[in-house]
C-alpha cells in the first residue's frame, strides 16, 4: 500500500537489481528497422554501452556498425526456430577445393548462433515493426505474426542468464 512507500516513490525493500551500468552490453534486435535504427543510433552515439546490432538489412546494419558497434549481425528471425545470424564483420576467404578450381572466394560473413550473439548481453532491446496491411514485406517473412510472435519467441528463448533487462516495443505500420 501507499503507506509502505519509501522516499522517492520506491516501495520499501524493493531494489532495482536489473539496472544497466555504463560499459554493459546491449543487443538491439531489429536494429535496421524504423524504430531500431533510431534506438541503435542513440545508443551508439551516446557511447555509454557496448552495442550489438541485429537486423535484417545488410546495408543499414553496416552503416550503423560504422558508428562503433561491438558486432553487426544480419538475419531473419521471424520464422519458427530461426536461430542463426550472419556476422558480417567475420568475412573471410575460402579456397575452392570441392570443384578443384583453387579460386579464392570471399565469404559474406560467418554464421553465428542466436544464443552466441546474445551471450553476455546485459540488456536486450527488441524493436519489431512491419507494415499494417498485406504487402511484399509480409511475403518476405515480415508479417505481424512473424515479427511479433516468432521473432519474439526465438529471441526470448536464446537470452542467457546474464541478461538483466529486456525491452520489447512494436509499432505495426511504423
Amino acid at each position: 500500500p501507499l503507506a509502505s512507500r519509501a522516499p522517492g516513490g520506491v516501495a520499501a525493500g524493493w531494489r532495482m537489481g536489473g539496472v544497466l551500468e555504463e560499459g554493459d552490453t546491449v543487443a538491439v534486435v531489429g536494429a535496421t528497422g524504423r524504430i531500431g535504427r533510431v534506438v541503435s543510433e542513440k545508443l551508439l552515439r551516446g557511447g555509454k554501452y557496448k552495442v550489438r546490432l541485429i537486423g535484417n538489412d545488410l546495408e543499414t546494419a553496416e552503416a550503423l556498425g560504422s558508428l562503433g558497434a561491438e558486432s553487426v549481425l544480419v538475419g531473419r528471425l521471424g520464422q519458427p526456430g530461426a536461430s542463426a545470424l550472419l556476422d558480417v564483420r567475420r568475412k573471410g576467404v575460402v579456397v575452392d577445393q570441392k570443384m578443384g578450381t583453387g579460386l579464392a572466394l570471399e565469404t559474406p560473413g560467418e554464421l553465428v548462433p542466436l544464443k552466441e550473439a546474445l551471450r553476455g548481453a546485459h540488456g536486450v532491446i527488441m524493436c519489431g515493426s512491419t507494415s499494417m496491411f498485406p504487402s511484399t514485406r509480409w511475403m518476405l517473412g515480415e508479417a505481424p505474426v512473424d515479427v511479433d510472435v516468432h521473432q519474439t519467441r526465438n529471441v526470448v528463448g536464446a537470452i542467457g542468464g546474464e541478461t538483466r533487462r529486456v525491452v520489447y516495443m512494436s509499432a505495426m505500420g511504423a
